[in-house]
């Protein structure tokens, strides 16, 4: 049965709201369809709040889309939703910014970032473990992620990496951290959901 991507749910939940849009209202329609809230974001300033008040004063809001929206939400604020929306069927839990923003019992990944998204380590489910019996990440997404600049760490290896949704780490996990401690780009993080598509999905129908 067809149904709607979350970006397009975002559309008609705009469409109904009434005019003039405010940032609450905006808030409240990523909230209901992405189970995201922007309010809860770390280190939210009064500044972005701002900008993006400014925004919504230089738009004609009778023709806003949920693309737009998009856009301005993830340079403001770091959260991609058209990207997020794209990975709805990927089989990846992605926890950022102190929540889990795409999650579901079923995914085969998990990806953690801490609250800069400086940090990331990407680790298979328990989902994965239960269908697999293994808690190892497979050799092809190792491959790949390696590539990129992630390394690999075993189960008894520790690393300093903090996220309040992670307590202990008892898988196999790929770690990585901007070597600039800068919050790794959209670019880098479409490479690194691009190898895990390539590998998942073909196990998802096996």
């Amino acid at each position: 049965m067809f149904s709607l991507s979350k970006i397009e749910k975002l559309d008609l939940y705009i469409a109904k709201l009434p005019l003039p849009l405010t940032i609450e209202a905006i808030f409240i329609a990523v909230e209901q369809t992405y189970h995201i809230s922007l309010h809860k974001l770390p280190g939210l300033v009064p500044s972005s709040k701002k900008q993006f008040a400014t925004y919504l004063a230089s738009i004609d809001h009778n023709h806003l889309t949920s693309s737009q929206l998009s856009e301005q939400i993830n340079q403001l604020y770091g959260v991609n939703l058209q990207a997020l929306s794209n990975l709805e069927h990927a089989a990846i839990s992605i926890y950022s910014k102190g929540q889990w923003i795409l999650r579901h019992p079923t995914n085969y990944i998990e990806l953690y970032t801490d609250i800069n998204d400086i940090e990331v380590v990407i680790m298979p489910s328990s989902y994965y473990i239960e269908q697999t019996g293994s808690n190892q990440l497979p050799p092809a997404l190792i491959k790949g992620l390696l590539s990129l600049g992630y390394r690999l760490y075993e189960a008894d290896e520790v690393i300093s990496f903090y996220n309040d949704a992670i307590t202990q780490i008892n898988t196999q996990y790929c770690y990585y951290v901007d070597p600039t401690l800068k919050p790794v780009p959209d670019a880098f993080k479409g490479k690194t959901m691009q190898h895990i598509n390539h590998v998942i999905h073909p196990l998802m129908r096996s």
